[in-house]
């Protein structure tokens, strides 16, 4: 049989439209070796994949039974656990032989990638990493007071007018400070920088030091 160039098949299996949108953004650069399918947010994957990149965020019981859920009903070849405390996750998740390891939030695209091939494999993966305020302190250029309200209504769907409505900016002003956030946060669109700002759990005191 002649191998396949074919790019793995991937779900991101979260309850949250915009760290979906956020996660296959942040991928896109690499569609020629893995491609984010369509999900049904906040439910199982409405295709089967070869990997389920599975939001790790709840209790034991939920997490066993989403990892059933994939497992039992073939929506997934194998399952990669994606947390922000991937240590605890790990230990708290059920040992099944599908399930391929864990992946902290905190890992790069590229490693994110490369679990991902790895898991395809068939080889375990555990890629732990420091919590998500550590993240915040470490890589993230702290945002402005402005900025941190641009991004908090991009979180909440808003369009630049009604941002700038609402803050009392002209659209241009407001598309300012978005760029600016977008940069500071390595983010390629408003869904993603949305998505980067959830899943980052920023705060106006994590990312300004409390001013």
């Amino acid at each position: 049989m002649e191998a396949t160039n074919n790019p793995i098949t991937v779900s991101v299996v979260n309850d949250f439209e915009l760290v979906v949108r956020g996660v296959e953004a942040m991928l896109a650069p690499y569609s020629e070796r893995v491609v984010v399918l369509d999900t049904s947010v906040g439910g199982p994957p409405n295709v089967a994949v070869e990997i389920a990149l599975l939001d790790a965020t709840g209790t034991q019981t939920d997490l066993r039974e989403r990892i059933d859920e994939l497992i039992d009903h073939d929506l997934a070849k194998r399952v990669l656990l994606y947390a922000w405390d991937a240590r605890g996750a790990w230990e708290q998740a059920p040992r099944r032989p599908r399930v391929a390891g864990v992946l902290s939030k905190t890992a790069s695209p590229l490693s994110v990638v490369q679990a991902i091939e790895f898991a395809a494999a068939g080889s375990d993966v555990q890629i732990f990493g420091p919590e998500a305020r550590q993240v915040a302190d470490r890589w993230i250029e702290p945002l402005s007071p402005r900025e941190m309200d641009v991004g908090m209504l991009l979180v909440d769907g808003r369009t630049n007018p009604e941002i700038a409505e609402a803050l009392g900016l002209s659209p241009e002003t407001v598309k300012t400070y978005a760029q600016r956030l977008f940069d500071k946060v390595g983010a390629r669109n408003r869904a993603h920088a949305a998505a980067r700002i959830v899943e980052l759990g920023l705060t106006r005191s994590a990312v300004t030091g409390g001013r």
